[in-house]
């Protein structure tokens, strides 16, 4: 059952989920007819083969996999490709992060890591998320890479688009998950995973197992390692070698390591390896865990690298995101003007002719500067220039401002499409527009919503989630309100 469509996201319509191949044995997954849960089975291969996963050859011989070490459980040397599971699936909403604080700001658009795609705009990002819009799948350094997982417990999958109960379903400690075939700004993967998943760029999404600690020594070997890998395969990728320095600089705190993988890069002139920008973003993380006195330098330098790829770099992309990195750290030394001034100047000049991604970057980090020093309006003018409604922060502030200016149908219209990009699933935002029906004196819609909410909390993994937003102050007033009609 390898091309299994899963409607809605409930498991129960798959009779059997394969895990892995290990010589003529086969791990499946089955729901139990007698407690209806989900069961790991093990059984010989010859006697299911029509169930078998069916999966393209691969050479191990010609992949580099020293840095991995091999379950050899059930594992044998005849099995040459990994288990390959796919289907077409409904992408689904939710979050890890607190439920009480989601209902002010329900995700976190991936803010949290610092180690961020080409483009991406790190610890202070608006609207950032898992995927860069100019990332695409190279085969053959797919390929290379998929042989990875042939001497390891990993798990590869194709998924058109994210469905956290399918992922969760085949998920072992024993090996991590290679999520294949998604395009597009994937929100819910930082959601549901936080910082154990990134992306690999030209490959797809490789998610650790929940026994690894995104912050742990294992996961920063294990991330490097891989990225590590996937350079060897393709040594002139500037996108690769721009995840790899990052997570030098960053988790594994090797500013110089960074520092020398740009400057080997650099002395290639390998395409459209920008060393100031490079160099600016290793800067730029490096400061978040320096002391005073680095931080202080680091934060210079980057600033001075960004400064220099606006004037030379004619990628518009690229100049985008230097501008918002350089607001951003303009606001932490306490200079917001200049950074905005930086930020209008780049919209007007190329906001045309770069990706949606970075636009709805520029106008929203333009937008709050303005809703923070009073100027609403302007705000709210800044935040209409994004009409494609495809970035839910965008949609969300933009729903806020509509909100507290009164403009009540507007707002639910916004927080509607932020919605959307979530699949239309998102417990706060049913929140949110509950709310925003009871301001207009709507009972009925209300009241409509909250039973929306309730229902999308119920897709929470766990039920002390659900309970940590009902006991929420905002939540208790409304319930309250509404059972009084």
């Amino acid at each position: 059952m390898i091309e299994q469509s899963v409607q809605s996201g409930d498991i129960s319509l798959v009779e059997e989920i394969p895990v892995g191949i290990y010589g003529d044995k086969e791990v499946v997954e089955i729901i139990d007819p007698q407690t209806g849960k989900l069961k790991k089975v093990i059984r010989d291969r010859s006697k299911y083969a029509k169930n078998s996963p069916q999966t393209p050859d691969h050479d191990p011989s010609s992949s580099n996999t020293e840095h991995r070490t091999p379950n050899t459980e059930y594992q044998d040397s005849s099995t040459n490709s990994p288990p390959v599971l796919g289907g077409v699936v409904e992408d689904r909403g939710g979050s890890d992060s607190n439920p009480e604080s989601q209902i002010e700001n329900p995700k976190s658009d991936a803010a949290s890591n610092t180690n961020s795609s080409v483009g991406s705009v790190g610890s202070d990002s608006s609207v950032s998320s898992v995927s860069s819009e100019e990332s695409s799948i190279d085969p053959d350094l797919q390929q290379a890479m998929l042989q990875m997982s042939v001497q390891s417990n990993d798990i590869v999958i194709n998924l058109e688009k994210v469905n956290s109960d399918y992922i969760d379903a085949i998920a072992t400690n024993n090996g991590a998950i290679w999520l294949m075939g998604l395009t597009g700004p994937q929100y819910e993967l930082n959601a549901d995973y936080g910082n154990r998943i990134f992306e690999i760029p030209g490959v797809g999404f490789y998610l650790l197992p929940e026994n690894v600690a995104p912050d742990s020594a294992d996961f920063i070997k294990e991330k490097i390692s891989v990225l590590e890998e996937a350079l060897s395969h393709k040594p002139n990728s500037p996108e690769l070698a721009h995840e790899l320095a990052l997570s030098y600089a960053g988790e594994a705190g090797n500013l110089n390591k960074a520092l020398a993988l740009i400057n080997k890069m650099n002395s290639t002139e390998i395409k459209n390896f920008n060393p100031a920008y490079e160099k600016a973003e290793v800067y730029r993380v490096a400061a978040l865990d320096a002391n005073t006195e680095q931080t202080t330098t680091y934060r210079q330098k980057a600033i001075d690298g960004y400064t220099s790829t606006i004037d030379s770099s004619g990628k518009p992309n690229v100049v985008a995101d230097s501008a918002v990195k350089l607001n951003q750290l303009h606001k932490k030394n306490g200079d917001s003007a200049t950074g905005v001034q930086i930020l209008e100047k780049t919209y007007w000049g190329i906001n045309d002719n770069c990706s949606r991604k970075h636009q709805a970057e520029m106008t929203c980090s333009i937008a709050e500067y303005y809703e923070k020093n009073g100027n609403d309006m302007e705000a709210l003018n800044w935040y209409e220039r994004y009409d494609k409604g495809d970035y839910w922060s965008v949609e969300y502030k933009k729903a806020n401002l509509y909100r507290k200016l009164g403009d009540f149908n507007n707002a639910i219209e916004s927080y509607k499409r932020s919605n959307q990009c979530y699949g239309n699933k998102e417990p706060a935002m049913f929140f949110k527009i509950s709310e925003t029906y009871l301001m207009q004196g709507d009972y009925y819609n209300a009241k409509k919503f909250l039973n929306k909410t309730n229902n999308a909390l119920k897709q929470y993994k766990t039920k002390i989630k659900q309970l940590k937003f009902k006991n929420s102050n905002d939540y208790k007033k409304l319930n309250k309100k509404l059972k009084k009609k």
